[in-house]
């Protein structure tokens, strides 16, 4: 399910019973697999692979699939 202003960008794959919280974005070739849940207004970076549930509010980027330690106003300046 994808709830709304989620913005998910070109060549994302998404598996079976993901549900992609409000306000989130999705970047370029990220990956999310199967029955996750990407909570509201998080931020999935480009060439994420995503294995497990993501926080809300959460910027993952990267390589790792751990949060960001990047507060997400900082992130409002890139």
């Amino acid at each position: 399910m994808i709830k709304d202003h989620a913005f998910i960008a070109s060549h994302v794959v998404v598996s079976g019973g993901v549900e992609i919280g409000e306000q989130c974005f999705i970047g370029v070739n990220a990956t999310l697999r199967d029955h996750i849940a990407i909570g509201d207004k998080c931020v999935i970076g480009a060439n994420v692979l995503m294995l497990s549930d993501a926080e809300p509010s959460g910027v993952y980027i990267g390589k790792a699939t751990e949060r960001s330690r990047i507060p997400s106003e900082k992130l409002r300046n890139i």
